[in-house]
């Protein structure tokens, strides 16, 4: 199914091609790997993937960093993950780099697992 999903990728999210980082805000190891390639296996450009500043995130956090030029990525990313996207990032450490996206996922994700 994901070979099938990365092949036929959505038209939106091609054309869009936003960025995404995903952070492991929680102690659970291997979090961000694991949704990472979740993301991918639907059509989502993945960047950066690493562990967040602070391991204690109770929820997971979309920002989008694009402040709306990506709309249909934020639309399907929301959906996705469940939350409602934000614009701005919790922790000023945080470098995005290249990302439009950055995803922080909370101890909520390993519940959910």
């Amino acid at each position: 199914q994901s070979l099938v999903r990365a092949r036929l990728r959505d038209g939106y999210l091609e054309k869009e091609n936003a960025v995404i980082a995903v952070l492991n805000g929680t102690s659970t190891p291997g979090l961000a790997t694991k949704k990472a390639e979740e993301l991918r296996s639907y059509g989502y450009n993945v960047g950066t993937v690493a562990d967040a500043p602070t391991q204690e995130y109770q929820d997971t956090v979309v920002v989008d960093i694009s402040n709306g030029k990506n709309p249909y990525t934020k639309n399907y990313l929301e959906k996705r993950i469940g939350v409602k996207a934000t614009t701005k990032l919790p922790d000023q450490t945080i470098q995005p780099g290249m990302a439009k996206f950055v995803i922080i996922l909370g101890q909520n994700e390993t519940i959910n697992r």
